[in-house]
């Protein structure tokens, strides 16, 4: 079941993968960050709650499997305010 989960992210993603990786990749990536000792060694163990760890999750992967193209782009301006576009 979370394997087969896993494998339809990553088709889904595949059109918008860094160069130079590939599905099998994906599944890797994916398959490492999400496994449930990482979640409950983030929440459980160090406090995280699961709203950040949820932000976290979708940052790291966003950052490790995305072509910036295929990312929102944010921005923090002088007075400190973030904006996403």
């Amino acid at each position: 079941m979370r394997e087969q989960a896993i494998r339809l992210i990553s088709e889904a993603v595949r059109p918008r993968l860094k160069a130079g990786l590939t599905q099998d990749d994906a599944i890797a990536i994916i398959s490492a960050l999400t496994i449930p000792e990482v979640y409950r060694d983030l929440v459980r163990d160090r406090g995280w709650t699961p709203d950040r760890y949820q932000r976290w999750v979708e940052r790291t992967l966003t950052e490790q499997l995305l072509t910036s193209s295929g990312r929102a782009k944010s921005r923090v301006a002088d007075d400190g305010t973030a904006s996403v576009t």
